[in-house]
């Protein structure tokens, strides 16, 4: 095939892929694909075939043209997610309302009632955590009254409890937003 009658068989297709480029429709978008990868083929066709600089500088600023509409990033828009949780979120969680309560209660009501119990009779708690976690629990959280230098019993300096709560603090911290994301 010479060069007039590739041109005359391939310039229609360029003149519709330059008004799709135009018009931007998104439902033309299988034929703006179809079209891009020919004008692609086309331009290899041509820089092969030495055909003339003029003809590879239109066709290569054409399919430039092509490839930056075809993969640009659509533009960033936060309205809808600025609107759907100012506006839909309340409305949803209103309309769904009921479940909310039930799983809140759920999760508050038990706790509140072993907190309660245990309360009322510490004889209980070894039925929900075991004799050594409540040790821990007693080392980690009771109150001890020390003065600036002096050691406790065990020959700790007041201090490094201080820290060792922070230190548990921090543990604690981590690990449950480790989980959130997680989740």
């Amino acid at each position: 095939m010479n060069k007039r009658q590739f041109l005359k068989q391939r310039r229609s297709s360029w003149r519709e892929f330059e008004a799709l480029l135009k018009r931007r429709k998104p439902e033309k978008v299988s034929s703006f694909s179809r079209l891009l990868r020919e004008l692609s083929n086309d331009l290899a066709t041509i820089r092969s075939r030495d055909w003339g600089q003029d003809l590879v500088d239109y066709l290569n600023a054409l399919v430039a043209r092509g490839h930056s509409a075809f993969y640009a990033a659509p533009p960033t828009n936060f309205s809808p997610i600025i609107r759907f949780l100012t506006v839909g979120f309340p409305q949803l969680f209103r309309s769904r309302i009921s479940y909310f309560l039930v799983a809140a209660a759920l999760f508050f009501v038990p706790g509140g009632l072993a907190w309660g119990v245990i309360q009322l009779n510490p004889a209980l708690a070894p039925r929900l955590i075991s004799p050594e976690q409540m040790e821990q629990f007693d080392a980690m959280y009771s109150e001890r009254k020390h003065h600036d230098d002096e050691d406790d019993e065990a020959g700790t300096p007041w201090f490094r409890f201080g820290e060792e709560r922070a230190a548990m603090a921090g543990f604690y911290v981590q690990h449950n937003v480790g989980i959130a994301l997680q989740c």
